[in-house]
């Protein structure tokens, strides 16, 4: 009897050993601190995989790990790690991968290595009370929404070795204030200062060719910008909601203004709209309730609805002398805007195109036949006040 207890008991103790043999290998090691690391390939470093048991606030990745280096933090490793206040990563770390802090709400300290080159995606993004970080020197990328929603953030310096920046890279960081571009960025991301609502000043290096859309939406403390001169287009909703903007000044190689791009900027008073622009978007100056005047080049064909949807204090538009049509809701609500010269190159009128606005003058710079000859659409001159047309050219009998 006593010998079949101890043959049952041996076959106990295998299988427990095989079992923590198969729990070693899908979960890997893991450190004095309850950390999880993977041994790499070279078989002499190692990669932190995860928090594993770890209940601490305060971590200090050490540079060895059982005899090896620590090298990588992979993704995800510290993802929605409530715990997390600070954490000290050894220099010998130069690979720090996507969505490594992403959540961690506490957050308030961390360095980041000097040999790491790129953050990854969405790294620290949602660490609120992440107030400053330093980058390396050797950084080359941002990933995207590396910062997104670190609302405290105030303090980045990006190095001059960057050459890229992801979108959304600062979304939502409501506290910074300052941002100078370094001089390989080429392009800067949609969504890249969307809502940084203490942004005030932005300096640009000269090598930027493009902004995304959106780029500094509800930048609300933001005043002036100077586009660089490589920039062709202004894309969607750049600056919309940039409520303090009270001057843009655009390079003359701008040829599209896309939808949204400047609405509802309400200091906005004039804009010097450059002469290789061809097509305005719709909505582009709408809700601009400061917006005195706008002179179209003569390069612009094609202007979108709404363009001027309830621009309360416009008093004086000049048309381009190439624009085809007077598009729907163009003047709505413009109720400043007593008198508009309409150029001969206009041949359509869409319906209310001048719904609610002041307008009491139109002087239109052809005849009247051609004036008749217009289409106009109907309703295109719903809830106007009395107005009159005024010819610029007598008709040739």
């Amino acid at each position: 009897m006593k010998k079949k207890i101890l043959i049952i008991s041996s076959a106990s103790l295998i299988v427990v050993a095989l079992t923590l043999a198969f729990v070693f290998l899908v979960m890997g090691p893991f450190d004095e601190r309850g950390l999880d690391y993977q041994i790499n390939a070279d078989g002499t470093t190692c990669t932190i995989t995860g928090v594993g048991s770890c209940k601490l606030k305060n971590i200090e990745i050490p540079e060895y790990m059982d005899g090896y280096q620590v090298t990588a933090i992979a993704k995800n490793a510290f993802r929605e790690y409530a715990r997390l206040k600070e954490i000290t990563i050894p220099e010998s770390v130069t690979v720090m991968e996507a969505n490594l802090f992403y959540m961690c709400k506490n957050l308030t300290k961390v360095n980041i290595p000097h040999g790491v080159q790129a953050l990854g995606a969405g790294m620290f993004y949602g660490c609120e009370k992440l107030e400053s970080v330093q980058l390396p020197e050797k950084l080359e990328t941002v990933g995207i929404a590396a910062f997104g929603e670190c609302t405290k953030l105030f303090a980045v310096v990006l190095p001059q070795t960057l050459t890229s920046l992801g979108n959304m890279a600062f979304y939502k960081c409501a506290a910074l204030e300052v941002m100078t571009i370094p001089d390989g960025i080429k392009e800067i991301g949609d969504f890249t200062f969307y809502g940084c609502a203490k942004l005030k000043t932005v300096r640009f290096s000269d090598e930027v060719n493009k902004i995304g859309e959106s780029a500094f939406y509800g930048c609300s403390s933001l005043t002036e910008m100077t586009i660089p001169e490589g920039v062709t287009a202004i894309a969607p909703w750049t600056f919309a909601h940039c409520t303090s903007l009270t001057k843009v000044n655009l390079p003359d190689g701008i040829q599209k203004i896309g939808d949204r791009a400047f609405s509802s900027c309400s200091a906005l008073e004039a804009l010097e709209i450059p002469e290789d622009v061809t097509e305005l978007g719709f909505y582009v100056f709408a809700e601009c309730k400061k917006l005195k005047e706008i002179e179209m080049p003569d390069s612009l064909r094609v202007v979108d609805t709404e363009v001027f949807y309830d621009c309360t204090a416009l008093e004086r538009v000049k048309l381009s002398s190439s624009l085809k049509a007077l598009t729907r809701n163009m003047f709505y609500n413009c109720t400043a805007l007593k008198e508009i010269t309409i150029p001969v190159s206009v041949k359509n009128f869409d319906i209310v195109v001048f719904r609610g606005s002041g307008v009491e003058k139109i002087i239109y710079e052809g005849t009247e036949e051609q004036w008749n000859a217009i289409e106009k659409r109907e309703n295109w001159n719903i809830d106007m006040k009395s107005y009159q047309v005024i010819y610029a050219v007598e008709a040739v009998s």
